[in-house]
């Protein structure tokens, strides 16, 4: 999520925490026309975020599917791979003994383009000594489950290419369901300092603070991370960054934020459960957030 976004919908968040608090609430609910405005504020709000709850969604589900086709292509391929290799071995085809010795982890430890080829290669050999795998148990029908598995993997890889642009559409309609909160905003600001300058200064204040937007990298030094799979794409949600005694999780959308770092040269680290963990020496200045676009490795089971 584009950060000048995750700055308003923070500070729409911090606006209805605002309202919710028992204090202030209690206040609010003396002037009807006042509540009815953070009422409908706080509906806006939830579509709003709905919205990009289903939207980083839909894009990890692009994702997921390109990944979950690539496993099914790297089954087929090695399930057939293992008998082809005992038929090459027993035929003292050395330059093709070479190509299929392979395991699944040759494959889905490498990046989708190199396995791929690979994957086509193997695919080739295969039904180039079509009739002599019979005696290994390679049949038409497996030659034809490797096809329509690689047809699988490139329309995966279209709906990929989709969803990028699914993305850039999606960031385009948050304008569109910000501008309806931005008005409400408006009306509540009128409301709240017209009402309560005089009687109520510190409702007044509390409220201004809340609504104002923090504008971290004009104000503060902190670090920003986005993190996504090395192998597919798909952004890491869970993943836990690190710097100084202060961590942060990233969210749906692979984000994860540290504010209010004291500048200096310190190391962060990237890290999630069945990922390598990431270690990288960063120079914070001050008042800059630095952008970080990680990429995290699964880790090698030991065979």
């Amino acid at each position: 999520m584009k950060h000048f976004i995750l700055q308003r919908y923070y500070m729409f968040k911090k606006v209805i925490a605002f309202y919710n608090n028992t204090l202030w609430n209690a206040i609010i609910l003396t002037f009807p026309r006042l509540n009815t405005e953070f009422l409908n504020f706080t509906n806006l709000f939830t579509s709003f975020d709905n919205y990009l709850e289903q939207h980083a969604a839909d894009i990890k589900g692009f994702f997921k599917s390109k990944s979950q086709t690539f496993l099914d292509l790297v089954d087929l391929t090695i399930a057939a791979s293992q008998k082809a290799y005992v038929w090459a071995v027993d035929n003292n085809k050395a330059d093709l003994i070479d190509l299929f010795n392979i395991t699944k982890t040759d494959l889905t430890h490498s990046p989708f383009g190199t396995s791929f080829q690979v994957i086509k290669t193997l695919r080739d050999a295969i039904s180039t000594n079509l009739i002599s795998l019979a005696d290994v148990n390679i049949l038409p029908i497996d030659l034809a489950h490797i096809d329509s598995g690689i047809s699988g993997f490139l329309s995966a890889t279209d709906d990929a290419g989709s969803a990028k642009t699914h993305k850039i559409e999606g960031l385009e309609e948050v304008d569109d369901l910000e501008k309806p909160l931005m008005d409400s905003l408006d009306l509540i600001d009128r409301l709240v300092e017209s009402n309560f300058k005089i009687s109520n200064p510190a409702l007044v204040n509390e409220y201004f603070s809340n609504r104002n937007i923090d504008l971290l990298p004009t104000h503060h030094t902190g670090i920003h991370v986005h993190i996504t799979d090395k192998i597919n794409g798909a952004e890491l949600k869970g993943a836990i960054i690190a710097v100084e005694g202060k961590s942060a999780t990233s969210n749906i959308n692979g984000d994860a934020e540290i504010p209010k770092i004291k500048p200096g040269t310190y190391e962060v680290t990237i890290s999630m459960g069945g990922y390598v963990t990431q270690t990288i020496k960063v120079i914070f200045k001050k008042g800059k957030i630095q952008q970080l676009n990680v990429t995290l490795a699964k880790q090698v089971t030991p065979a």
